[in-house]
């Protein structure tokens, strides 16, 4: 299903750039996005992603991540302490506390479901409240997560919440971009993007298909742009980082975050 009436290679990037003019351009052709229309077609396309999908998963847990289980943000997972990416269920029964449903057209994520987290007030409820669409073309994914819903909450959540872009090695997501805006659409004009938005990237270098090197970036309404320098060992473990160009000032990673972000990804306890 084409979702985006853009094209996809303008979004390409060929290198992580922390420069401020560099991090605008990047914002202001992100911008872009906020005027396709997809918000007044939500409904429409939720529907029709209903009839595409072939093939679903469920998760429990992850509200704390972007897109929960799936979250395509390595640096996301790591840094967001005391959170995690969920668990993929198995199988599903009534007593099941699904917090995501991933829908899959063939094998290709084209869907995700996100449910409201159980509260004492309201437990185990499974109504959705947002959904992302998402489109892959080549090596190029766009995904956009909008607001499902239905009452009285609408008028307040009529605008997109984020829109997420990811480049892809392969199956190995490498260049991952995302973009949120508050209040109104951004506009085009850049004074205006820089008051509106919050915005975060992440370049992944990969040995042997493990990540070796995670360079990320934020900017969050007329901030610094923030940059951060992930580094791993052999075994896919992120052991140390530096911020900036300050690559002299290495500090090691606790004992404690390794170990949570080995059991993270499935591996042993190194």
């Amino acid at each position: 299903m084409k979702l985006f009436d853009i094209d996809f290679e303008s979004f390409r990037l060929e290198s992580f750039e922390t420069e401020k003019s560099q991090i605008f351009e990047e914002l202001k052709q992100l911008a872009q996005l906020y005027y396709l229309g997809i918000e007044k077609r939500r409904y429409e396309l939720y529907e029709k992603s209903l009839e595409l999908v072939t093939k679903k998963e469920y998760a429990s847990g992850g509200y704390s991540v972007f897109r929960g289980y799936y979250c395509p943000f390595l640096y996301e997972t790591f840094a967001v302490g005391g959170c995690n990416r969920g668990t993929l269920l198995k199988r599903v029964t009534k007593k099941s506390k699904i917090s995501y449903e991933y829908g899959y057209e063939k094998d290709q994520l084209i869907l995700v479901k996100e449910f409201e987290d159980d509260t004492p007030e309201k437990p185990a409820r499974k109504e959705c409240v947002s959904a992302e669409f998402i489109e892959r073309r080549g090596d190029i994914e766009i995904g956009v997560q909008v607001p499902l819903h239905r009452g009285d909450m609408d008028e307040v959540y009529e605008r997109i919440e984020l829109f997420t872009v990811c480049q892809y090695m392969g199956e190995q997501p490498y260049c991952k971009r995302q973009i949120l805006c508050h209040k109104d659409r951004p506009g085009l004009k850049i004074d205006t993007i820089k008051r509106r938005v919050e915005y975060q990237k992440e370049w992944v270098t990969y040995q042997n298909g493990k990540p070796k090197k995670i360079d990320y970036s934020s900017y969050f309404m007329w901030n610094e742009v923030d940059s951060i320098t992930l580094c791993f060992d052999e075994h896919g473990i992120p052991v140390q980082y530096y911020h900036g160009d300050e690559r002299d000032r290495l500090y090691d990673v606790t004992k404690v975050n390794r170990k949570y972000y080995a059991q993270q990804y499935g591996m042993n306890d190194l």
